[in-house]
């Protein structure tokens, strides 16, 4: 039942949608801020000529920009009850015509900010070019990628690259582990490849103290002698799980855990690594640390609370992270645009309205520090303790 009457309050806004190109949160008579959110809604594939195609059910791609949705309607309704006066509007990303209606000579609403939640490089470095071209400020809100964007003041990267992450992992080894027995594990070639690469590079540029690891490179099939001839029993272990691959991290994770009576382990994985099932039995006992820029759990209890029950009320079921950042993005950068209407990328990382994380956006120079900067990327990066599924601590 819960299901249900969650799917019917999505598809109800979804078709609400397919009648509009866009869909505006209209916070006051007098606007003074406009800001335009791009959300891959995929109204064209889900409609057509008004009826929708998947009978009762919700396809996955959907899913994440109409969570994302959620907390945008939300933070528009908090928005107006404290009087700010915005203009948020919300469009399709996946139309055709989005890009004509947002950056076009002929825009009724000129956006002062642009929100985007793009699926891909190429996605990102168009509408970066059109959000410089016409010199507005423009903030991916959740693709972790810079998309090969340079020269571009304009962007704004929330969600931190991937190399960021392995600079910030570095990091904190080196302050909290540099005494363990540290092991790299990688599957060989690909993206594990260039994760290997970036700790090997934040380890010649970050200075400071050696870490004395040593690197496995193991196949999928792996198993646990192959693992363990790089533990050491008289020392703490800390592996970390150099892999996007699902299937290969959590098998470094069961590997670890059938080997905990003999070595005294933990494991830190990627950003990828929060969606991961642990509470199974097979997972028990491994402390599992990964990296983000987004906190919404204990970051602020009395909102999260406050956007859980509301959440709730609307769909008889708990907020995904997408709610989450939906709500802290929208908020807190259309608050900081209001108050900052004309020097806005200088408040990026003004605390004021702060909801769940701290922000810390950062010039980046691709090639030389003297160059035009490329874009801005968050730089801050917390790590996440799960036990047995359960988060235990944020560093």
């Amino acid at each position: 039942m819960k299901v249900l009457f969650r799917k019917s309050i999505i598809l109800l806004t979804l078709a609400f949608f397919c009648t509009k190109q866009a869909f505006a949160f209209d916070t006051s008579s007098t606007k003074t801020v406009n800001v335009a959110i791009l959300l891959p809604l995929y109204l064209d594939s889900a409609f057509k000529y008004s009826d929708y195609q998947y009978g009762n059910s919700i396809p996955k791609f959907i899913l994440p920009a109409l969570e994302f949705y959620n907390g945008v309607q939300m933070a528009a309704d908090s928005l107006t009850q404290e009087g700010i006066k915005a203009r948020i509007e919300v469009f399709d990303s996946r139309k055709t015509s989005v890009q004509q209606q947002v950056f076009g000579e002929n825009s009724y609403h000129k956006p002062d900010l642009v929100i985007g939640v793009v699926q891909s490089g190429g996605e990102l470095k168009t509408l970066s070019d059109l959000a410089i071209k016409k010199k507005v400020p423009f903030l991916s809100a959740t693709y972790p990628n810079d998309g090969g964007v340079r020269d571009n003041p304009n962007l704004m990267i929330i969600n931190s690259t991937l190399k960021t992450h392995c600079f910030a992992l570095f990091k904190y080894l080196q302050s909290n582990r540099r005494s363990n027995n540290i092991v790299l594990v990688t599957r060989p070639g690909g993206v594990d490849d260039r994760i290997k690469n970036y700790m090997k590079e934040a380890e010649k540029t970050l200075g400071g103290d050696k870490l004395k690891w040593s690197m496995a490179s193991l196949p999928d099939s792996f198993d646990n002698v192959q693992l363990a001839v790089y533990l050491d029993s008289n020392k703490t272990n800390t592996v970390i799980g150099a892999s996007l691959d699902n299937m290969f991290s959590l098998r470094i994770i069961a590997t670890l855990s059938t080997l905990r009576e003999q070595y005294n382990s933990s494991v830190f994985g990627m950003p990828t690594w929060d969606e991961l099932p642990l509470q199974k039995p097979e997972y028990t006992g491994v402390d599992v640390y990964y990296s983000t820029p987004f906190i919404s759990y204990s970051g602020n209890v009395p909102v999260y609370n406050s956007i859980t029950a509301k959440f709730k009320k609307i769909a008889n079921s708990r907020p995904s992270d997408m709610v989450f950042k939906g709500f802290e993005i929208t908020y807190r950068y259309i608050k900081t645009l209001y108050e900052h209407p004309h020097d806005f990328l200088q408040y990026m990382n003004d605390a004021h309205y702060k909801l769940f994380a701290d922000f810390n956006f950062q010039p980046i120079h691709s090639r030389s520090e003297e160059s035009l900067m490329d874009y801005w990327e968050n730089k801050k990066i917390y790590f996440v303790k799960k036990t047995d599924g359960a988060i235990k601590g944020v560093y």
